[in-house]
């Protein structure tokens, strides 16, 4: 039995001492707080925003990496989501919104699949393109030629599984555009 309080004992300690060391370094210098004859002077220190804020974004690289080259493909595969607008190319009948709500829909549609919404979830909501709608918006093998320019060139230009961050546009509307091989 005393052996049991011995161990039960020792694990206490050991958490204890283990809550009581800090989790991170201490604070770097653009987020020490002024000393106290400093403030008594009058005069305080102020980060600027190229100073990092915490000891962790110092580990963060300047800028992001760089892009990695085409892949100069002949052929992808990709699924869109299209916003048409009225007076649009090949614009459904039921189309009533203007270009401008449709450009505004089409960015925020664009910010939930680039962020990690589920594809084909939003074409079932969305899209205005009733040929693929059917299909999650595939589709199929396109070619450099087969679509329109601004199209091709933003569906080449992602890599596989990649959605394109800002909606494309074209006579048709506003294109999401995911590349799926």
């Amino acid at each position: 039995m005393p052996s049991v309080r011995i161990v039960f004992s020792l694990c206490c300690a050991l958490t204890l001492w283990a809550c009581k060391r800090p989790s991170e370094p201490p604070p770097g210098p653009s987020v020490l707080k002024p000393s106290p004859s400093a403030s008594a002077a009058g005069s305080e220190q102020h980060s600027t925003p190229n100073q990092p804020v915490s000891p962790h974004d110092r580990d963060m690289p300047d800028k992001p990496p760089p892009r990695p080259p085409s892949d100069n493909a002949k052929l992808i595969r990709a699924s869109h989501i299209l916003i048409a607008y009225a007076g649009a190319q090949d614009a459904p009948a039921s189309v009533t919104r203007d270009k401008e709500a449709a450009k505004k829909l089409a960015g925020l549609v664009a910010l939930e699949a680039h962020s990690g919404g589920n594809f084909a979830e939003l074409v079932a909501k969305y899209t205005d393109d009733l040929k693929t709608k059917a299909d999650d918006g595939r589709l199929g093998q396109i070619s450099r030629t087969q679509m329109p320019k601004p199209f091709t060139d933003a569906a080449f230009d992602l890599m596989v599984k990649e959605v394109t961050r800002e909606p494309v546009e074209t006579a048709s509307g506003f294109h999401i555009i995911k590349r799926t091989e």
